[in-house]
């Protein structure tokens, strides 16, 4: 089953993205401009805590399901993810973990520790998740199918 997949970087079909990326990336930035990394931690005891048999966002590839919710993801992030490549992939281990959520739940880089952890909670138990805003979150690398823009 293809997937959908956005980044900043130009790959070739048969290309391999590796899972945890992003956590890769929030670990390098220095704590005092990543407010990434504070909601992501925020994120991540939640889930620990509440949810601990979901995959975590540190670890994992965020993907679309469908083309309709990644052009949305696109044009609702294009101001700060202005660089982003979509791609068609697939998931190299299918039986990995996943896990579907809400990618329109993620909070503003201005919220309150207490409003991210709100937030937190309702990304990690969604419901009546929408087509047009649903993000999976795949413990597996993925392979890149082809270029779409």
């Amino acid at each position: 089953m293809p997937y959908y997949y956005a980044c900043s970087y130009p790959l070739a079909g048969g290309s391999v993205v590796e899972k945890g990326n992003w956590g890769r990336m929030c670990r390098l930035e220095g704590i005092a401009q990543n407010t990434h990394l504070l909601k992501e931690m925020i994120f991540e005891n939640v889930r620990l805590r509440e949810y601990p048999t979901r995959p975590s966002r540190l670890e994992c590839v965020f993907l679309c399901q469908n083309l309709q919710s990644a052009r949305n993801f696109m044009s609702v992030t294009r101001t700060t993810r202005w660089m982003d490549i979509l791609y068609e992939v697939e998931v190299v281990d299918p039986n990995a973990t996943a896990f579907e959520t809400d990618w329109s739940l993620l909070p503003s880089d201005h919220v309150t520790m207490a409003q991210a952890e709100e937030a937190a909670h309702k990304y990690w138990n969604p419901q009546n998740v929408r087509d047009d805003v649903k993000e999976i979150l795949v413990l597996s690398d993925i392979r890149i199918i082809r270029r779409l823009q």
